[in-house]
């Protein structure tokens, strides 16, 4: 016992002695222009291996540190990045509160919040540097990656995204924070991310729900595509890079090189790729026919006349040739696009005005496509040549009263589709016989929204409040007399308006909670609208438009948390969608007009539709080098007319990657699963049967020797698994299920001079 007295004491005396010799630094982040708190900015002692991540409220606090002189060095996404100098006595704590300026650099292209962090939208960023390992061949399919993110298939191109159960026009999908373009065909061979490639990409920012009403009509939730911008530098500098890449199973090869350059007044990039693709074998050894060449080019040029104030124009241009689209009647012969971009933006105008942007686009889609390589080649010569159009502005100004943040403006976008399928007969009883089908019936649609915004903070809670109103028309300008006797008018004129609301509050330090609620509701697309019996669904039947449509209204709900853990970060968000006069296709008592039919479907309004599901996820917090993910997402959706279930919806699915840091972030090797389950839920009515579930394996490797080269190779689909997606299409000759690729080896390499 005597013993023990003396060994206490010493102890005693040591954490005694360490507490008095040991000091803290804490602190708050905050927005210089609305003094409101900046969550998860990134604190780092300049010199020492010593660092934090603010949490949810803005704080931090770095412990155990010896008396001295510090430098802190603050950064946050969007901010400038700035250092504090601290002077630290022994064993004292010091509190810092640190403001936050917003960067000049301005940029065009992104869904940014100008001058704040207040709440966010329901809110996913996927950036260069997540799929630039693989460069996808297809930002469709890459869309998969995505929780509650599915995509259909219909070749080996043009993989059409849905998300949470919507697709097609229930989906905003833009360019640049803006910018539209529209596929021509009316099978979605050519859907808009068809037309963006993924080496030209910078991010993709996904926005759940109908809640970010300042960009467009908002109903199941917006995909901004943002093009890579130009480089900005102090004095004139050029550089150059190079990108590569080879599929084996597809035994397909990607090209990409890039230049960009300027000075403070000026600054440019320059890239054009070239991609090669043939057709692929899936896990059973079978061909499928998928082929396709595409090349494009886009040039960014902008001009910085003042600290705040930037022009920039962009052009791109897209060509794809010889897109072979197993499950559809014809295979895509050539789809050229062209888009043009001018933008204006200021920022810190005046200590009211914080922002204001203008944007001005055209985007224009030619599309011919044809049966040369289908067996019904031997019966019929069809061609289709059809071309799309959209022209529309967007300008916005940022007002900043207070800690509050004001967003007001207007946006407009007409959309123009014409063309016809000439038919030839060149054998059987009509031999002889030349039929002309009015696809689009010179159809068009402008919308007109005003929109106004409102973030603001109230203590820990980050409030944000959105509305707009929408002026839809459409018409026919060259109706097919057959159609037109159906209806009492081919026009058709809506005005919509949609309400949002979201608050986050920081519950604690380290668990933050949302709650999102919105009414959005869209006009029928031209499709929906005038499609002229053409078979454009999942089912074999002609489809018909309805003029007569009346819009949709999603009242959709979100719930989600974040918590910060010692094991990691977690997050979860479940949703409730109730659609009301949901747009689905009926069938009717017409006499199809294309040979292989059942039947004639029209797109009616149905009384209401639910989806509901959530996405999960967690990522590991175990240092540097090892990194967890697991994330696990499922949507339900029902038909409350006839209680069926809605077509087209993906079944549930998890995924788990895990990846590791060697030689100094030199090389880091990363194994992923993802397990599908089976889906069940299907809806009979659209032809739909049940899909078996399945377990994927793939592995890659990541290795940069030098900061100008970096090289990724890996295997998908290690184990050469023979399985289909849920919302794959069928084979159209054969009816069989679209299988996805076999095992697939490849290998990337980039260059840059800088």
């Amino acid at each position: 016992m005597r013993l023990y007295i003396p060994l206490l004491l010493l102890i005693l005396f040591f954490n005694v002695v360490q507490s008095q010799e040991t000091s803290t630094i804490t602190g708050r982040i905050y927005d210089a222009t609305t003094n409101t708190a900046l969550p998860e900015s990134h604190i780092w002692i300049q010199d020492h291996l010593r660092g934090e991540v603010a949490d949810f409220r803005g704080y931090f606090e770095i412990k155990n540190l010896d008396e001295g002189d510090y430098i802190l060095i603050i950064s946050h996404i969007g901010f400038e990045r700035i250092e504090k100098p601290v002077a630290l006595p022994a064993g004292e704590k010091k509190h810092v509160e640190i403001f936050l300026q917003e960067k000049p650099i301005i940029l065009v292209e992104e869904i940014v919040v100008t001058g704040t962090r207040t709440a966010s939208y329901v809110q996913a960023d996927y950036l260069r540097k997540d799929f630039e390992s693989q460069q996808p061949k297809d930002l469709g399919n890459y869309m998969r990656n995505v929780p509650n993110v599915s995509a259909i298939r219909r070749g080996g191109y043009g993989l059409d995204p849905v998300l949470r159960g919507f697709k097609y026009d229930q989906l905003n999908i833009q360019i640049d924070g803006g910018a539209r373009v529209e596929g021509a065909c009316p099978s979605r061979m050519d859907p808009p991310m068809a037309h963006i490639s993924s080496g030209d990409l910078e991010k993709i920012e996904i926005l759940k729900g109908p809640y970010a009403l300042r960009f467009g009509p908002s109903f199941g939730g917006i995909i901004n595509m943002v093009m890579a911008a130009p480089e900005r530098f102090e004095s004139f500098t050029v550089g150059a890079q190079f990108a590569g890449g080879y599929e084996s199973n597809f035994d397909g090869w990607q090209n990409r090189i890039s230049v960009s350059g300027g000075s403070s007044l000026y600054d440019f990039r320059l890239s054009g790729g070239i991609t090669n693709y043939n057709n692929y074998t899936d896990g059973a050894g079978t061909t499928i026919p998928a082929a396709f060449d595409k090349s494009d080019y886009t040039l960014k040029l902008g001009i910085n006349p003042l600290r705040n104030h930037r022009v920039q124009v962009s052009f791109r241009q897209v060509f794809a040739r010889d897109v072979m689209f197993p499950s559809l009647p014809m295979d895509e012969r050539k789809d050229d696009t062209s888009i043009f971009i001018i933008d204006y933006a200021a920022r810190n105008v005046s200590p009211l005005v914080n922002s204001f942007n203008v944007k001005a686009y055209y985007s224009d889609v030619e599309h011919l496509m044809d049966n040369r390589d289908k067996p019904t080649a031997a019966m019929t010569n069809a061609v289709t040549d059809v071309t799309t159009s959209v022209t529309g502005f967007r300008t916005e100004t940022g007002l900043v009263v207070n800690s509050n943040v004001f967003f007001i403006g207007l946006d407009y976008a007409q959309t123009d589709k014409s063309g016809f399928r000439t038919r030839e007969f060149i054998a059987g009883p009509r031999q002889g016989t030349i039929l002309t089908d009015n696809v689009w019936q010179g159809a068009s649609i402008t919308n007109l929204g005003l929109f106004g915004e409102l973030r603001t903070s109230l203590g820990d809670a980050q409030i944000i409040a959105a509305t707009r109103i929408d002026f839809n028309e459409g018409k026919s300008e060259k109706p097919d007399n057959s159609f037109s006797e159906m209806y009492s008018s081919m026009n058709s004129e809506f005005t919509n308006i949609s309400v949002s609301a979201g608050v986050t509050q920081a519950v604690t330090r380290n668990l933050e909670l949302s709650l999102f609620a919105g009414r959005g509701v869209r006009s029928p697309g031209i499709s929906e609208r005038y499609i002229n019996f053409l078979p454009i669904g999942v089912d074999r039947y002609d489809y018909i438009g309805n003029p007569q449509l009346k819009p949709e209204i999603n009242n959709n709900i979100d719930l989600g948390f974040r918590m910060r853990t010692t094991a990691g970060m977690v997050n979860g968000n479940v949703f409730y969608s109730y659609v009301q006069d949901f747009i689905s296709p009926e069938l009717t008592d017409l006499e199809g007009k294309n040979m292989d039919v059942l039947g004639v479907k029209r797109f009616s309004n149905i009384t209401s539709a639910t989806l509901t599901g959530f996405e999960f996820g967690w990522s590991s917090l175990f240092g540097d080098a090892l990194n967890i993910n697991i994330n696990a997402a499922y949507t339900h959706g029902k038909n409350s007319d006839t209680d069926e279930y809605l077509p087209e919806i993906p079944p549930l699915e998890g995924r788990i990657s895990a990846s590791y840091v060697f030689l100094q972030g030199k090389l880091m090797p990363e194994i992923s699963l993802r397990a599908v389950s089976e889906q069940n839920n299907i809806s009979e009515t659209f032809g739909e049967s049940r899909t078996p579930g399945f377990v994927l394996a793939n592995v890659a490797v990541r290795y940069a020797p030098f900061q100008f080269i970096n090289i990724s190779a890996g295997v998908n689909n290690i184990f050469d698994k023979a399985y289909y997606e849920h919302l794959n299409r069928r084979n159209r000759e054969d009816g069989s299920s679209l299988y996805e690729p076999g095992r697939v080896f490849y290998v990337n390499i980039g260059l840059s001079t800088r």
